[in-house]
């Protein structure tokens, strides 16, 4: 008999459980959303960047326009931030919550991913012409 009420108190109170998060689920709760969980944050924009940079620095030491293409990303990254300060409306908001670095970062970023694209290029071209160099009779 012990058993019996224990199980039945057990299931009462799974039922009570599963009918508070019933109720909460269907409650509506205001999500309040600052800017900056919007954005990119600056170390993600700098982690971009050198992702980018690494990548076109391998690429270009294995052939030398590799690296090229990925010359498109800083331009769409500094594109993307004249978009995000001009013309989507947030530019303000931004600027008031993050401050006005917060746009610096993102173009400093995009230069230093351009900067290492070429780098990697670069590489892979002194290496073409060094290999070429190396295999003309003299």
């Amino acid at each position: 008999m012990y058993q019996r009420s224990r199980r039945g108190t057990s299931m009462s109170l799974s039922l009570g459980r599963s009918a508070t998060s019933l109720v909460l689920l269907l409650m509506a709760s205001p999500a309040v959303a600052d800017v900056s969980d919007e954005v990119l944050s600056v170390p993600g924009m700098w982690l971009q960047a050198v992702l980018i940079g690494s990548i076109a620095i391998l690429l270009g030491r294995f052939r030398w326009w590799l690296g090229l293409p990925l010359m498109i990303l800083p331009i769409v990254i500094a594109l993307s931030t004249v978009w995000l300060e001009d013309l989507s409306g947030m530019g303000p908001e931004i600027v008031e919550e993050l401050g006005h670095s917060y746009f610096t970062h993102f173009y400093a970023s995009a230069l230093l991913a351009a900067i290492m694209v070429g780098i990697g290029v670069r590489m892979g071209w002194r290496r073409r012409s060094r290999m070429s160099k190396e295999g003309s009779p003299d």
